[in-house]
């Protein structure tokens, strides 16, 4: 399948000169916080806490594998990794030898992963250890390796991630029809962002919470890219048991989520259940992809004290 690998000149002046587009890109983010504010969480999973400084570590160690591999430019790399540290650092990784990051959900099987190897030219793979003849071939990124975030990794020589060169293909779901490829350049994905911290006083201080699924772009852009941009800390708060849900949200005084309004229902069932048990610090709550109840939106102002984004 032919891609468009990098976006036109046309028009794309205008963006930059009005702000809307710039140099940015993931790994120049993460190596940005990982120079300004190394000790800082970056990311915060059940049982470990990652710095910038180790999640930067991590992404220049994947990338080097990448790289001795032969992905370059244009080449895929699948990401099916759960909801962690794992997922940013080979999505960057990626992004910094100029290839395509691929997200993919938990539960995609065979079939649908052997749709993209025929659709893309696919380089490497990371995710579970699946013996499917699909992946026969491919690069498999070892993202357990022991050093993998410890300091004193550095940039693999020769590639500059460009803005406005094909950085990532999210696959729709496929309701109506075969999956389809979403293009985005870091610019494409970014540009959003920026119209959203611009008019949303949110920033570095604060502490994000990852409900959504990061494969999906309520986790990823929605969530884990705004506090990216920010300099900020991202939670994994995880999916399907409310009460632990809102545990996390209050032991790591989570001050945004993007939740969906399920996920937003469901946690308000629970806390409403038992409202002394959690002290909550969310001062914003996204909520999206479908309609949210009046009666949860209402609950989101009254009971939690937030401001819902619908």
């Amino acid at each position: 399948m032919s891609f468009l690998l990098r976006q036109p000149r046309r028009g794309a002046d205008r963006y930059y000169a009005e702000g809307h587009w710039n140099s940015d890109t993931i790994p120049g983010l993460l190596r940005r916080w990982a120079t300004e504010r190394p000790d800082k969480p970056a990311i915060v999973e059940p049982g470990r806490r990652f710095t910038y400084a180790q999640l930067a570590a991590g992404m220049e160690r994947a990338a080097a594998q990448l790289g001795a591999a032969g992905v370059d430019r244009g080449d895929a790399v699948i990401v099916r990794v759960p909801d962690s540290a794992n997922f940013v650092i080979a999505s960057a990784a990626a992004h910094a030898v100029e290839a395509v990051a691929v997200p993919v959900v938990q539960s995609a099987g065979e079939a649908e992963i052997a749709a993209i190897v025929e659709r893309m030219k696919v380089g490497a793979y990371a995710g579970a250890a699946d013996a499917w003849p699909c992946l026969d071939g491919l690069l498999r990124l070892d993202l357990d390796r022991s050093d993998l975030c410890e300091p004193g990794a550095t940039p693999p020589a020769g590639y500059l991630p460009d803005p406005d060169a094909l950085m990532e293909v999210m696959f729709t779901s496929g309701t109506t029809g075969r999956p389809k490829g979403v293009m985005n350049t870091a610019n494409t994905k970014l540009a959003g962002l920026r119209g959203f911290l611009e008019a949303v006083e949110v920033g570095p201080d604060d502490v994000w919470g990852v409900a959504a699924p990061m494969a999906h772009q309520a986790g990823w852009a929605y969530t884990y890219l705004l506090a990216l941009y920010t300099g900020a800390t991202a939670v994994m708060v995880g999916r399907g048991d409310a009460r632990r849900m809102l545990d996390t949200l209050a032991a790591e005084a989570v001050t945004i989520s993007f939740l969906v309004p399920t996920h937003a229902m469901d946690l308000m069932a629970a806390y409403k259940a038992d409202p002394e048990r959690w002290d909550l610090k969310l001062r914003i709550v996204l909520t999206g992809t479908t309609a949210t109840p009046a009666e949860t939106v209402a609950d989101i102002i009254e009971r939690w004290g937030a401001r819902p984004m619908l």
